[in-house]
């Protein structure tokens, strides 16, 4: 059975993120830069949210809020369920395809609000 940590060891180890009180439009500066959909909120090493591309364009854009001005966390997904890198990878897309995710962060336990709770 195939692991989060597998399907990990395939991908750059580097982990994008950005503060809640940071500016939309830096998460959207740091999505570009790193060629991504979506960074993760951190604040104290500990993951309180994520920030797509659509939360930006759906929640920022369209709601008439400056990117410069509004921060990340007004916008963010507050306390995503996550994953431990030992997942097996059915337990990743069954949630992704059941609560229609598209991103899911993969965290070491206790640095965010994972599934085992």
């Amino acid at each position: 059975m195939s692991t989060v940590k597998d399907c990990l060891a395939h991908k750059p180890q580097r982990v994008i993120q950005v503060a809640p009180s940071a500016p939309v439009k830096t998460a959207l500066e740091l999505m570009k830069e790193h060629r991504v959909r979506a960074v993760l909120v951190t604040e104290a090493d500990r993951l309180v949210g994520i920030v797509s591309q659509g939360d930006c364009a759906i929640r920022a854009f369209l709601a008439g809020r400056d990117a410069d001005h509004t921060p990340v966390s007004d916008i963010m997904t507050a306390d995503p369920l996550s994953v431990k890198p030992g997942d097996p990878m059915e337990l990743c897309m069954g949630l992704m395809a059941t609560k229609g995710f598209r991103h899911l962060p993969v965290v070491a336990q206790g640095h965010g609000r994972d599934l085992h709770r």
